[in-house]
């Protein structure tokens, strides 16, 4: 039974060092995926928002010079050129419809990338499209050391969690397991024989004396009920201020003792 409750206690231990390893690994992954999700919907935004934006410019040229404005490409090469809001420098070009690319930005962005495309109009007829890109790379940059830095942390917490309490609650039930082993090394050794009983008047521990009279092995008896294993016993009421484990055991007409 001793042996049974260690193991037990044991388990627990390893239980609990896996439920924080678990609880490591989700928070190490959990952290970098949101603040990739997060930024990647952010920069989405905000492109389309910038693409948006110069479509609505690019249709002032187009309405200027509404059969001449292909020719207006210094105009044209400027608005591509503008900075955008954020300061993220983007693959700007001008598609012209039905026709070959009219102008486009210097800067290449490199994959991957997230792409935008908005069509601006000639008096409210489609009169090209304007495609935007952007790389993510310097998030996914961005994502990588926060993995990291999140692994760092969530790691760090893990071993804090898995040399203190975890730790301290081994040696806890080592102690307690010493102190049980302790306890059935004495009641072993007395001369009379012994029954423990829970609350629920079922057997938990049977002494070598006890296991004679009663000519039951341990193993046999623990967990079954006291009634079966030694019927000739009356539980006697515990009474106010003395628990149900004190109760006394008063054979046939011999007092309580």
């Amino acid at each position: 039974m001793l042996r049974r409750r260690t193991s037990v206690s044991h388990a627990m231990v390893r239980h609990l060092s896996r439920l924080g390893m678990i609880t490591t690994i989700c928070l190490t992954l959990a952290i970098p995926v949101v603040f990739a999700i997060l930024s990647i919907h952010v920069a989405r935004q905000a492109l389309d928002l910038e693409t948006t934006h110069t479509a609505r410019a690019l249709e002032r040229i187009v309405m200027d010079r509404p059969d001449l404005w292909d020719y207006e490409l210094l105009r044209i090469q400027e608005l591509l050129d503008t900075p955008t809001f954020d300061n993220n420098p983007e693959d700007r070009v001008v598609h012209p419809l039905g026709g070959q690319s009219l102008a486009r930005t210097s800067f290449r962005a490199t994959r991957p990338t997230l792409r935008s495309k908005v069509a601006f109009h000639d008096s409210g007829r489609v009169a090209g499209y304007l495609e935007a890109r952007r790389s993510v790379r310097p998030l996914l940059i961005q994502t990588l050391m926060v993995a990291l830095a999140s692994a760092a942390v969530g790691w760090g917490l893990f071993i804090i969690f898995r040399l203190l309490p975890i730790r301290s609650l081994g040696h806890a039930i080592a102690d307690l397991s010493d102190e049980r082993q302790k306890l059935a090394a004495t009641l072993r050794a007395i001369p009379d024989g012994i029954i423990a009983a829970d609350d629920d008047d079922r057997v938990i521990f049977l002494n070598p004396s006890a296991e004679w009279f009663l000519g039951c092995p341990s193993d046999a008896a623990v967990g079954r009920p006291l009634s079966e294993v030694y019927p000739v016993h009356r539980v006697v009421d515990p009474g106010p201020g003395i628990s149900r484990g004190q109760a006394e055991i008063q054979l046939g007409d011999e007092p309580a003792r």
